[in-house]
């Protein structure tokens, strides 16, 4: 209860757990970028407030609830913030849930489905072949290949796609020895490779399957492995998604076109201003400050991998953007640290510690977890990484991934909406299908003689080159993790209180946006 008097950026995660027992649980957590997750109950029917009370957390310390996206969660983020009490509080589903789910619907094809059955053939055949499975390791380390066949194991996300690799690295070896003419009939009494293991392995259409399979799902994998074992935003998740959306989308048949505007910037901020009832006046200048932060002008230039040490280092006077951007960097996007919290408990009961109830098994999960925050603290006093890796991982350092990162800075261009706060503007902004060629010509011919000029807006043109939105010339510094020199001046943050009277439409376009 002490850690959490001195925390108001608060994610509350909760996620259900069915115990050997067969008790249908829900845990309920606190957690913060950076921090230790805090748990707050578990019971067979939580309820979200009387966990809260329990712990006497201040409901407005939560920016943000974060469950997987199944029907029963989507009615409790629903009815909990937008519809109950709490307006403020942002509700996400799990970013680790939803890739999760986008694997198990590939997963579901008839075609992906009868592959992953023949690769589980393949592997468990020769891994039971005391014969033909010394063959293929032979074969295997003449050909410089260092590892097994590796088995499926549904409770690993990862295990499908690392069966699908490996038989896709033992291609040469397999296709020689399903070749030979021993392992097709017997000789010596041997007996031969099974006939529906050869046909898959003599088989084109197979391996194209599977190496097409690889490709598609071994980024959703890599994202899932990196995400779930550091501390990451909502903008390190982004960054992942791009850049296996472009992988997947290496692809020869399919093609990607997609452009991000900044009016999609301003219409998500205002909105959650809005939530957090920000006065008019801070959501204007916040508006304002986006505008500035896409063009680096000062003081948002310069900046480093950390971005929340970034943020948090520089003081920039009255701009809303800093505590809008510290508060959103604060949110957790997974609710990995409940999974991790259900695994712990898992060693907790077991066959012979059958009988224990509900009530003992959150007090031995809230202990184990009190001693785990321990081991962290001492961990990071030694200078050590206290998040959790595996074998499945591939960052390394701290902060945004710079490498996927770098895939943005390639073809990334921001078309800019069309301007129309101009003073005698008259174009009906429903769609652009509905204006004719004369209204467009009568519009351009009125804002030749109202002399509108750039300065009115924010000097964008149609489409800008990265090179206009982000100072690219500070790459390689920001790579280095060092910050370029940014004006220091009075902090001066805005609060949440009375919004007045505003809505995002009108405040868009009195400001011209």
């Amino acid at each position: 209860m002490e850690r959490l008097k001195k925390r108001d950026n608060l994610t509350y995660l909760m996620d259900g757990w069915e115990d050997s027992m067969k008790h249908s649980l829900y845990g309920c957590l606190l957690s913060e970028v950076g921090e230790f997750p805090i748990v707050l109950a578990l019971k067979e029917l939580t309820v979200a407030d009387e966990a809260l009370r329990q712990k006497a957390v201040k409901a407005r310390s939560i920016i943000a609830v974060c469950t997987d996206n199944l029907t029963t969660m989507q009615a409790f983020r629903r009815k909990w913030t937008t519809e109950g009490c709490y307006p403020w509080i942002l509700p996400l589903p799990c970013f680790i849930h939803g890739v999760n789910t986008i694997l198990g619907k590939v997963s579901s094809y008839a075609s992906v489905k009868s592959l992953i059955k023949k690769n589980m053939k393949i592997v468990t055949f020769f891994n039971a072949s005391h014969y033909w499975g010394g063959q293929l390791e032979q074969l295997a380390q003449e050909n410089n290949i260092m590892h097994g066949l590796k088995k499926n194991t549904e409770s690993r996300f990862y295990a499908v796609i690392l069966q699908a690799l490996s038989i896709q690295e033992h291609k040469k070896v397999l296709y020689e020895l399903c070749s030979c003419d021993e392992a097709q009939r017997t000789i010596g009494g041997l007996s031969p490779i099974w006939c529906d293991v050869i046909a898959c392995v003599l088989e084109l259409d197979w391996w194209q399957l599977n190496e097409e399979f690889i490709h598609i799902c071994k980024p959703l994998v890599d994202l899932i492995g990196d995400t779930e074992s550091q501390d990451v935003m909502l903008a390190d998740c982004m960054i992942q998604l791009i850049w296996a959306h472009c992988e997947i989308n290496s692809l020869p048949e399919y093609k990607f076109e997609d452009k991000q505007t900044l009016k999609d910037a301003f219409n998500i901020t205002l909105s959650i201003a809005e939530k957090w009832e920000w006065p008019r006046a801070h959501a204007e200048q916040l508006l304002r400050d986006i505008q500035a932060y896409a063009s680096e002008e000062q003081p948002f230039s310069g900046g480093k991998a950390d971005a929340k040490a970034w943020w948090t280092s520089v003081n920039i006077g009255f701009h809303p953007i800093w505590t809008f951007a510290l508060k959103i960097m604060a949110i957790v996007p997974h609710a990995t640290e409940v999974e991790h919290f259900f695994s712990n408990l898992g060693g907790v009961q077991s066959v012979k510690r059958s009988c224990l109830t509900v009530d003992h098994l959150g007090s031995l999960g809230m202990l184990r977890n009190f001693y785990n925050h321990h081991l962290y603290e001492e961990a990071v006093a030694e200078g050590k990484d206290p998040c959790c890796r595996h074998a499945h991982m591939h960052i390394t350092g701290k902060g945004i991934n710079t490498e996927h990162a770098g895939i943005m800075t390639d073809d990334f261009t921001v078309p800019i909406p069309l301007q129309t706060g101009y003073e005698g503007a008259n174009i009906d902004l429903n769609g652009v299908e509905a204006i004719s060629m004369q209204e467009l010509d009568a519009e351009f011919t009125a804002l030749e003689q109202s002399g509108y000029t750039t300065a009115n807006g924010d000097g964008f043109s149609a489409i800008v080159p990265v090179e206009n939105v982000y100072n690219t010339s500070l790459i390689d510094i920001i790579h280095r993790g060092q910050l370029p020199s940014i004006q220091n001046t009075v902090v001066n943050t805005p609060t949440e209180g009375n919004s007045g009277s505003w809505d995002r439409e009108s405040l868009l376009h009195s400001m011209g946006l």
